[in-house]
């Protein structure tokens, strides 16, 4: 008979190795789904960044790579840089871009859009929302893509207090559909200033 810590050994071995394999298949699959994503979307899908570091804050210019039967690109209002940052940790820059909206009732609300590197100056668009500000929460182990915590100043129709009150909610990434989801993971919350959104509490008035 074997000693009893030689099977010891073959069973951390055995658990080690396992483990391993559910890990590296784990970590490698969003990679996987980006390239994927990158290969499979049409041209109307993917976007070219360029970065204008001279203006003061840096301008971003983004066109999608459509042929209009001009061979040039279809141009994107330029935005100003948010974020960049290897957001899904595979060793590519990506971006998040802010775009300011002006007009009536939407002066506290900016256009963020998100931009996964899909590497050859490729960029793949993952969505992020209307909000006044978002900033990139600290990961939890093992997650991938970051949490980010959003807030809206929204006008609250009610005489009685400020025009404009902040609500705070988070947004978390969707491997499913490979975007990040709604406020709160609530589709009600999806357009800003709704209904739903305006008979939420409003934080207090110190924090606007």
């Amino acid at each position: 008979m074997y000693p009893s810590n030689f099977f010891t050994v073959i069973i951390i071995t055995v658990a080690i190795m396992c483990f391993g394999k559910y890990a590296f298949a784990d970590t490698t699959s969003l990679d996987t789904r980006l390239a994927v994503s990158c290969a499979k979307a049409s041209d109307e899908e993917k976007y070219r960044i360029e970065f204008n570091t001279n203006n003061d804050p840096p301008i971003i210019y983004v066109s999608l790579i459509a042929d209009r039967g001009e061979g040039d690109y279809i141009p994107i209002p330029p935005g100003v840089i948010h974020t960049i940052s290897d957001l899904n940790n595979d060793g590519l820059q990506d971006v998040i871009t802010k775009n300011y909206m002006r007009g009536v009732d939407m002066d506290e609300i900016q256009v963020y859009a998100g931009y996964a590197n899909c590497g050859k100056g490729v960029y793949f668009e993952f969505g992020v929302g209307f909000f006044s500000d978002i900033v990139q929460l600290k990961r939890k182990k093992n997650q991938r893509w970051p949490d980010f915590r959003v807030t809206r100043k929204c006008d609250n129709r009610d005489e009685n207090h400020p025009r404009l009150q902040t609500r705070t909610f988070t947004i978390k990434f969707d491997e499913k559909n490979f975007k990040y989801g709604p406020p709160n993971n609530d589709p009600e919350l999806m357009d800003f200033c709704s209904e739903k959104e305006l008979s939420l509490p409003f934080e207090s008035e110190r924090d606007l």
